[in-house]
């Protein structure tokens, strides 16, 4: 049961704003929006909704990722099943959705306790996203999470927030909501948080052109250039400031979610890239390279 959902964004909590800002600006090429304050948030565009990441100052709370339903009733439905599973789930008052920019918001966590914000209607801005740099963006793709338990999480986003699994590699999860091969990643971890973004560009020759631009401008890869087993992406990541990883990625998958059945792909980096790219100093990587994979229920 897919309740067709995406991610509407990212919040961040950090202890250096100016430098998640910076990063976001100057290297990724993220729009920057007026009205976050300059010491205590900083907001960025990536396509046609007012906001999709948010950078604020750890003191004021927790990272959370923000997926948004397409309709109302399928948000209500997963909210129903949280609570009839006793799972926490807090309803939004009006100030603050006005401040996350949606119609509508709950926000709960997930059994490894990243805090998600169940959401719809995400506003849009009215203008075109416009870029810093001629980067080819064109949107917020999928977001990737370490996972304290892969199975508890997968059970939780399938059975509560109506995802699918869409393939496993090793112990890594890919979760799909709508005809996109995935919207969610889960990566076996030792910790709960936000590993890292995915932005969708153009065309393959836009995460070529992207690479040599980080080259130029020295910063770190992460993994790639490559292209995901599972999900036929051809992708480049980045580090980028407190250990989050940016994804440019262009080919993803489209799939038939009515017939298409999860597929377990061997651990090891072949799976995490056809092209034999190998990780770079991502912990969750290395044990996704040695996991199992045995049994999933």
């Amino acid at each position: 049961m897919t309740e067709l959902a995406e991610v509407a964004y990212l919040r961040l909590a950090t202890d250096d704003v100016a430098a998640q800002a910076a990063f976001a600006g100057e290297m990724i090429g993220l729009q920057s929006v007026a009205g976050g304050d300059a010491h205590d948030q900083a907001w960025f565009r990536s396509d046609i909704r007012r906001r999709t990441m948010v950078f604020f100052n750890a003191e004021m709370g927790e990272s959370s990722v923000g997926i948004a339903y397409h309709h109302p009733d399928g948000l209500l439905r997963s909210v129903e099943r949280l609570r009839s599973a006793g799972v926490d789930v807090q309803e939004q008052d009006r100030a603050t959705c006005d401040t996350l920019f949606v119609r509508i918001a709950f926000r709960t966590r997930d059994p490894s306790g990243n805090v998600i914000d169940l959401v719809q209607g995400p506003h849009h801005a009215g203008r075109r996203f416009f870029p810093a740099r001629d980067n080819g963006i064109v949107g917020m793709e999928s977001v990737r999470l370490r996972s304290i338990g892969a199975d508890a999480d997968s059970r939780f986003w399938t059975q509560m927030l109506g995802f699918e699994i869409r393939d496993w590699s090793g112990d890594i999860c890919y979760l799909g909501s709508d005809d996109l091969h995935h919207r969610i990643v889960l990566y076996p971890s030792e910790r709960k948080g936000i590993l890292g973004v995915n932005f969708a560009v153009e065309d393959f020759e836009q995460v070529m052109i992207n690479k040599y631009f980080m080259n130029d401008h020295q910063v770190r890869v992460a993994h790639g250039p490559g292209r995901d087993a599972a999900a036929g992406q051809v992708f480049l990541q980045v580090h980028g400031p407190d250990g989050l990883i940016y994804g440019l990625v262009a080919e993803t998958s489209r799939i038939n979610p009515d017939r298409h059945r999860p597929r377990q792909f061997a651990a090891g980096n072949s799976a995490l890239c056809t092209w034999g790219s190998r990780p770079q100093d991502v912990p969750e990587y290395s044990r996704a390279e040695s996991s199992q994979g045995a049994h999933h229920d």
